[in-house]
């Protein structure tokens, strides 16, 4: 089995009409738009690194879906909600907030190695 090439760029909160919460995702270097833009997905190997370029966080995304899960108003579906956002899940480990600081501060990098 071969060992996938990473995916480096800046760590963004990706949502659109109809994904209902922000979903967890880096823009690749050098590629604009919808091309550059990589989801994370369970199973996936993530890196993240501050501004200085020091890894701050490596593992494999384990989703957790109740940690910090709230009622959508006027719903019955509760989802996990970051910083104020609706998201889909959070990294299994992390308090909502500090896992949604990585992809929503526009301050954090990553290496993205997308699962088989």
């Amino acid at each position: 089995m071969s060992i996938p090439t990473p995916v480096f760029g800046l760590l963004i909160e990706y949502f659109e009409t109809g994904t209902e919460g922000v979903v967890w995702a880096l823009q690749q270097d050098g590629t604009a738009g919808y091309e550059g833009l990589i989801i994370l997905e369970p199973g996936d190997q993530v890196d993240i690194f501050n501004h200085n370029g020091q890894k701050v966080y490596g593992g494999i995304i384990v989703p957790d879906y109740s940690i910090g899960a709230r009622q959508r108003p006027g719903s019955t579906i509760s989802q996990p909600v970051a910083l104020g956002r609706w998201a889909h899940w959070i990294q299994s480990g992390f308090e909502p907030d500090v896992w949604a600081e990585y992809f929503c501060s526009g301050r954090f990098r990553g290496a993205i190695y997308k699962r088989a």
